[in-house]
């Protein structure tokens, strides 16, 4: 049975293409009144926007901004994609088992349930239409694996990061006051707040990133997982050891995202920022994969 690549390739669509512009063209009074979704929508509608999406050319899905630029995406699929990742967070108490699907070939997928395009686009659907969209859903699917394959080298670009100096930035912080340092209070939970002094020179910048994603800490929480370049491993380490035990202030186009510890050296790859809205955490994740995008593109020109 071919398991999530293909239950959540809708959502893969959405995260990949979204991600690289979320500017909207303004269309006539009539074209915002038939293109709303914020009640029941037919079900019409909705199966002929999903198959629109499941045919459209990979490298429009990829480079959605472009397409949209280009005039290749309707407005209707635009607030259509708009709404979808828009929609509720996932009710962690009552999550329903993956639909199994058999296809004509007799291969069984798990498919995409009503529920999981929202109250409004999933109302008036049958699991027996989004059944019959499956082929599509696949066949998208296999064509946007093979194109960013051969054009980015990695099959979840999605995923891929690429910050510009001064976009995301590490820096050491101190609980004195030091040259060359400026201060930054920090706002405690169930505490005093604490003012750190920060260097005012980072020693990891964004292009020592290249790899985000977010995940679940609980129900409620999520936290944005980073991937250091080999680079950007070492520097991690020596930095760390040579300043243990210390702090460090992770920043965002100048804001403090976090201001973490550190008691050892830090010999990984990998760091983790807890305690961020989803809303920055998406904000970060979508700077840093339109980076990708345009630092590759750029490379190829």
């Amino acid at each position: 049975m071919r398991l999530s690549f293909y239950a959540g390739l809708l959502f893969l669509f959405l995260s990949s293409s979204l991600v690289h512009g979320e500017e909207e063209t303004k269309g006539s009074p009539e074209e915002e009144e038939i293109s709303k979704f914020d009640e029941p929508v037919p079900r019409e509608l909705v199966v002929d926007l999903l198959q629109q999406w499941f045919s459209l050319p990979p490298e429009d899905t990829v480079h959605w901004d472009k397409a949209v630029a280009e005039g290749r995406i309707s407005r209707q699929l635009q607030l259509f994609a708009k709404e979808l990742h828009g929609f509720h967070e996932i009710d962690h108490e009552n999550v329903q088992p993956p639909v199994e699907v058999t296809l004509p070939n007799g291969e069984v997928v798990h498919g995409i349930r009503p529920e999981d395009l929202g109250p409004n686009l999933g109302a008036n659907l049958t699991q027996e239409d989004l059944n019959q969209l499956m082929p599509d859903v696949i066949a998208a699917a296999e064509a946007y694996k093979k194109y960013v394959l051969q054009k980015y080298g990695d099959h979840s670009p999605d995923t891929r990061m690429h910050f510009e100096e001064g976009d995301l930035e590490f820096v050491l912080a101190y609980q004195e006051e030091r040259p060359e340092t400026r201060p930054f209070e920090v706002e405690r939970p169930f505490s005093n707040s604490r003012v750190y002094y920060l260097e005012k020179k980072s020693f990891l910048q964004g292009g020592h990133i290249f790899r985000g994603r977010k995940s679940p800490v609980s129900e409620n929480d999520f936290a944005f997982h980073l991937d250091l370049t080999s680079e950007g491993r070492e520097i991690l380490a020596r930095v760390t050891r040579d300043n243990r035990p210390g702090h460090m202030a992770i920043l965002f186009q100048g804001e403090v995202l976090s201001v973490p510890s550190f008691r050892e050296e830090l010999d990984t790859s990998r760091i983790q920022v807890t305690g961020l809205e989803q809303e920055k955490i998406r904000k970060i994740l979508t700077q840093g994969n339109q980076g990708f995008f345009r630092f590759r593109q750029k490379r190829e020109e």
